[in-house]
């Protein structure tokens, strides 16, 4: 785990620590940390996140670990900023995948596709997702993809690439909304 929360104060929401980053920021984390070899966990919780999250401990417990943890919604930024703290900006999870994405093409780096709906017949949602990542950040290898049955209990089963497959994933941090923690490494 990196220990990214030296470098700026977290803050408190909804019973979780929030990163007090912009999209940017996250980016250029990660991409240092990647330069370095380094991996992690990004959480990017929204108001309903926050709210099972006061609700349940061990959830709780499981997203405190995340390396970072970043707003996903205004309203958690309208509400730090209620309680005093500053949150510069909402940090969307769905605008996020395509910042790493992109930056993670200009690198050379890959990506590995983790979730999405299972198909009864062609491909996932994974898959999908993987191709439209690929077809729109040139340069962007994806190290697989993988769509269990649940979020909340993946059972492993082969997967196809739908770019060529990289023998190991550069992109070693994970991003995340839900209990669910998967790491590429």
């Amino acid at each position: 785990m990196l220990h990214t929360r030296a470098r700026w104060r977290r803050v408190p929401l909804g019973g979780l620590s929030v990163d007090p980053l912009t999209e940017a920021e996250v980016v250029s984390h990660v991409r240092s940390a990647l330069a370095r070899g380094e991996g992690g966990w990004i959480v990017t919780p929204n108001v309903d996140i926050l709210r099972h999250v006061s609700r349940d401990p061990q959830l709780r417990a499981q997203l405190r670990e995340a390396d970072l943890v970043v707003a996903d919604g205004t309203p958690l930024v309208w509400a730090a900023r209620l309680a005093g703290w500053n949150l510069p900006a909402r940090v969307a999870g769905s605008d996020l995948i395509w910042s790493l994405s992109r930056a993670l093409a200009a690198d050379g780096g890959s990506v590995f596709v983790l979730g999405g709906t299972p198909a009864a017949d062609g491909p996932d949602g994974a898959y999908r997702a993987a191709a439209v990542l690929a077809d729109t950040c040139p340069g962007l290898r994806v190290a697989g993809t993988l769509c269990p049955r649940s979020a909340s209990t993946p059972t492993p089963r082969a997967s196809k690439p739908c770019a060529p497959r990289s023998s190991t994933p550069s992109r070693r941090w994970s991003t995340s909304a839900s209990a669910s923690r998967a790491r590429s490494t």
